[in-house]
């Protein structure tokens, strides 16, 4: 769902796409479903 966040570690598991979350970084759902990872340093 757009807005949902996942803050790593994660690994995120997709039809097409597996993303590694890794830790100190979040991992954001954005309006057209991509997923846009940010550091949070």
């Amino acid at each position: 769902m757009p807005g949902t966040e996942i803050t790593g570690a994660a690994v995120i598991e997709e039809p097409t796409a597996t993303t590694l979350v890794p830790p100190g970084w979040t991992a954001t759902v954005d309006r057209t479903g991509a997923l846009i990872l940010t550091s949070e340093a």
